[in-house]
């Protein structure tokens, strides 16, 4: 029975929470909204235009050679709240990449803010096993393929796709981040060890990596972005729990294979005062907002059935 198991393609016994590396998907784009932030890019409520549903991109050695980045569909004109809600695409992209004449964050800035979140390293969980990722960038690439980085490189980690890779603990802690005001922690699984009598030889207390990194204004802003993203966005479905959530759902194309994308969904609640925080990530399942959503909103509901009276 063993061997059958360790056999097994789908590989049961890998713990794919803090071992298992995949694309972020639109789960990707509350981080870069809040380097933008930081960085004083945008206004969180200028609009950008977004009502062809992509961008063309020349080459600057052949104009006549032109590139398309699209988005999932037509959002119109969308803010910052907005674009994180109804996931757009076409914001992302000049915002991280730049077009025309607006200046992006450029992958410089995205792979700095991306790694302060904690992407791109181990978080130190008490686990065996941890897998730290890629946020990619020039030196890599120059590195692993011996090409040069181009702005759709830039444009496709803005939007969690490419080379960028993240574990699901990476994604959890981080929107923890979000959720509690700008503090991430080391991830622990064990609180205490005690000997037979009950007595305890070693107490672990809660461990800070970095705080204080994003301003609570700018934070409160994606917040109230994810947020939108269940009222009236992609993770609507968790409108009618008990409990106020945000969210972001993201559907994540897995390169070189045939398989379905990855569907992903990571949030927070309650809202207004935050206890819990899930990334869930269904590999190969479709649609972040049909596959992975429905699973949160099990978890929620469970949560706020065994904790109602000290939500309450």
């Amino acid at each position: 029975t063993y061997e059958e198991i360790i056999k097994n393609k789908n590989k049961p016994f890998f713990n794919r929470a803090i071992s298992g590396f995949y694309p972020a998907g639109s789960t990707i784009k509350p981080f870069i909204a809040s380097a933008a932030l930081a960085e004083n890019i945008i206004d969180p409520n200028s609009k950008i235009d977004d009502t062809l549903g992509y961008i063309k991109i020349e080459n600057h050695y052949n104009p006549d050679i032109v590139y398309t980045y699209r988005d999932w569909k037509a959002h119109g004109f969308v803010n910052m709240r907005k674009a994180i809600a109804v996931s757009a695409n076409v914001y992302f992209y000049v915002i991280g990449g730049g077009y025309k004449n607006f200046k992006g964050l450029g992958i410089d800035r995205i792979k700095k803010y991306l790694n302060i979140f904690g992407f791109g390293s181990t978080l130190g969980i008490d686990l065996p096993g941890e897998a730290s990722g890629l946020v990619p960038d020039p030196l890599w690439k120059k590195s692993a393929k011996n090409e040069g980085w181009f702005t759709g490189d830039t444009y496709n980690v803005s939007i969690g796709q490419g080379d960028v890779l993240v574990t699901p603990l990476q994604m959890v802690s981080a929107v923890a981040a979000i959720a509690n005001n700008g503090t991430l922690w080391r991830p622990m699984i064990v609180s205490k060890i005690t000997n037979p009598n009950d007595q305890i030889i070693k107490e672990f207390k809660p461990e800070i990596i970095r705080h204080n990194f994003i301003d609570t204004n700018n934070l409160q802003i994606i917040r109230e972005g994810m947020r939108e993203a269940v009222t009236e966005g992609s993770a609507y479905l968790l409108n009618d729990l008990p409990m106020k959530v945000a969210g972001k759902t993201g559907t994540a194309q897995v390169t070189n294979t045939f398989r379905k994308t990855n569907a992903w969904f990571t949030g927070f609640a309650p809202y207004d005062n935050p206890e819990i925080a899930l990334a869930i990530i269904v590999e190969g399942a479709g649609e972040g907002s049909a596959a992975a959503v429905p699973v949160a909103k099990e978890v929620f509901e469970w949560y706020y059935n065994n904790n109602y009276d000290k939500i309450k």
